[in-house]
């Protein structure tokens, strides 16, 4: 019985949490429930995200007694192959001021995005001129790659 009642209790369902939020240009994928990360320790998990302004409030629900400069950064990462994901909290360097509930993150990371790049690239290179673009570059197979006699 006090086994079932240890257990109970560290499953969470009576600890207590601060919520601090992080401003990031896009949630990258983030979701609610993912974990909140400090030095490979989880010390939370993500709350609600919503859109403010051209930016994304993601809520942070910190475990109570999490100490964390108030400096810090957030960062968006991939922790596995099957692309889950994780916030990342790296610890900035005032130790006086701690994130408590109501604190904004405003540093923050997202991962390189390589969709992003093909939307922005492939509509920039459909409207080159690919003559000139050789032209400039020269004809490969008139270039020639050997050295010159002496």
């Amino acid at each position: 019985m006090f086994t079932a009642g240890a257990l109970f209790l560290q499953s969470g369902v009576f600890s207590s949490t601060f919520e601090t939020t992080a401003l990031f240009p896009n949630t990258a994928g983030i979701s609610a429930n993912d974990q909140v990360m400090v030095a490979g320790i989880k010390v939370g998990k993500v709350g609600a995200a919503h859109l403010d302004g051209n930016q994304v409030r993601v809520a942070l629900d910190i475990k109570s007694g999490t100490q964390v400069p108030a400096d810090s950064t957030a960062e968006v990462k991939i922790q596995s192959f099957l692309g889950t994901k994780a916030v990342y909290l790296n610890p900035g360097t005032d130790w006086a001021h701690q994130l408590h509930q109501g604190s904004v993150i405003t540093k923050t990371k997202v991962p390189f995005d390589l969709n992003q790049l093909a939307n922005t690239a492939v509509p920039a290179l459909n409207q080159t001129n690919s003559a000139q673009i050789n032209e400039l570059l020269g004809d490969p197979s008139t270039t020639s790659t050997a050295s010159p006699r002496r």
